[in-house]
């Protein structure tokens, strides 16, 4: 099933019966975009509230710009709690007008990790009106809203459903079905740790791919009951980094769960969770969009992910990768937008920026995202962002687009050199950035390939 790294990858197909997902493209009605992200952002929205957990403690989402339109939304948060660090928990409880912390837990909302403060707020007050009010009376970076960190939306991955894995997309079994196309070297990742934030991993898919490219991933057992429409995306993201990096170790973090979304307050202590597991480099496809707040005048960040990193990530040796998003626009789109991390945009099957994909001087590397083969798992799919006919996946396989599955990619070409070069996590990317940049140094796009990664 492998193919060698330098293997003709060939186009995306087409099919005349198919209708296009190309939401993106130039001439298409306004209404489809729209119409695309009011459909996402609702099932997030119903999903979170719906929760078990969330109507226990009755958690609402709220959508920002509020309209009465999802699609006018940019953000969604939640709607009674405010992030900030501990530092100024004191001052923001103070100029919300709420009483100070008591004891030893300066937290409202309890396991949160050293440096984040979750603000409980009082009946009737709003996040977004809360963090207007902070910034006003202490300035900009000090509380954001509870933003809701999604794998789904045009704002984040994947970039269009999934599809039936024919034609030749990435490489041709025996059988003429499509496969991923296996790193020939069979060594690549030896002794290399990934670790996956998604929506869960399918232990069915695995075995019906055995052996594989997945032998030996691991992972927390995803709920399709709570993911939903976008079951199967965790599965999908660690058989792109196996077949970059066939002998790295892959575990996969079931750490976005409702609609392949969930709240900051609710995220950040199951990252710091998982880098504490170990691994050497973390992939992750998700994020959030904040491109309009600035044009408001108001200068939010996720504080959250700033907290992450500055005190928990930093003092490690884990690289994080994490994807630039699917705007087809200049961001910025958090957490790939705040410097931090390797933020990967996409490419199409051709080696051309792919329209959906967000560009600018913050995404570091751009990787093949479109019309990419992994695993996937069986039974009947619902289109419901075009209308094309419900279909049957039946080869553990499906076909799928997005910057969430060019980051995959570049984080199993870091596992990939690091298991021959020696290097460190960090060192190894440097090495590859610098081939990136080589590439583009014609005015090109900094630019890595399946089987960069080996010697």
């Amino acid at each position: 099933m492998s193919q060698p790294p330098d293997a003709p990858e060939g186009g995306p197909p087409t099919d005349p019966g198919v209708p296009s997902q190309d939401w993106w493209s130039a001439g298409l009605p306004n209404d489809t975009h729209r119409g695309r992200l009011r459909s996402q952002f609702a099932k997030i929205k119903d999903g979170l509230e719906g929760s078990e957990l969330n109507r226990s403690r009755r958690a609402q989402v709220g959508v920002h710009p509020n309209t009465g339109d999802l699609a006018d939304g940019e953000f969604l948060y939640r709607m009674d709690t405010l992030v900030t660090t501990d530092a100024n928990a004191g001052r923001v409880r103070e100029a919300l007008g709420l009483p100070a912390a008591r004891g030893k837990n300066q937290r409202d909302v309890a396991d949160q990790p050293d440096g984040l403060t979750v603000v409980r707020l009082r009946k009737g007050q709003d996040g977004v009106a809360a963090a207007r009010l902070v910034e006003a009376a202490l300035g900009p970076w000090i509380a954001a809203p509870d933003l809701v960190h999604h794998v789904t939306t045009s704002s984040a991955c994947p970039a269009t459903e999934p599809e039936l894995p024919g034609g030749k997309t990435v490489g041709m079994g025996g059988s003429g079905q499509s496969v991923p196309k296996v790193n020939g070297r069979a060594s690549a990742g030896a002794g290399v740790k990934v670790a996956v934030i998604d929506t869960g991993f399918r232990e069915s898919v695995l075995k019906e791919h055995t052996p594989s490219w997945l032998q030996g991933v691991t992972g927390e057992e995803e709920d399709p009951t709570l993911v939903g429409h976008y079951r199967g995306h965790g599965t999908f993201v660690a058989g792109v980094v196996r077949a970059m990096a066939p002998k790295s170790q892959v575990h996969v973090h079931r750490l976005l769960t409702t609609g392949g979304a969930e709240f900051e307050s609710d995220l950040i202590p199951r990252m710091v969770a998982a880098l504490r597991t170990g691994p050497d480099i973390i992939s992750m496809s998700a994020g959030v969009n904040l491109k309009d707040t600035t044009r408001e005048g108001h200068q939010w960040t996720s504080i959250g992910l700033r907290v992450f990193n500055e005190v928990h990530l930093q003092p490690t040796r884990t690289l994080f990768v994490c994807a630039a998003g699917n705007d087809g626009g200049p961001g910025p789109f958090e957490p790939a937008s705040q410097g931090w991390p390797v933020a990967v945009g996409a490419l199409d099957a051709s080696g051309v920026l792919a329209g959906y994909s967000n560009r600018g001087p913050w995404v570091d590397v751009y990787a093949r995202g479109s019309d990419v083969v992994n695993a996937y798992p069986d039974g009947v799919y619902h289109y419901e962002e075009s209308s094309r006919p419900d279909v049957t996946f039946d080869s553990g396989l499906a076909r799928w687009s997005g910057t969430s599955f060019a980051t995959p990619l570049v984080a199993g070409l870091v596992a990939a050199r690091m298991s021959w070069s020696g290097e460190t996590p960090r060192a190894a990317w440097l090495s590859l950035y610098g081939l990136a940049k080589a590439r583009a140094a014609d005015g090109g796009l900094p630019t890595l390939r399946p089987g960069d990664g080996n010697p």
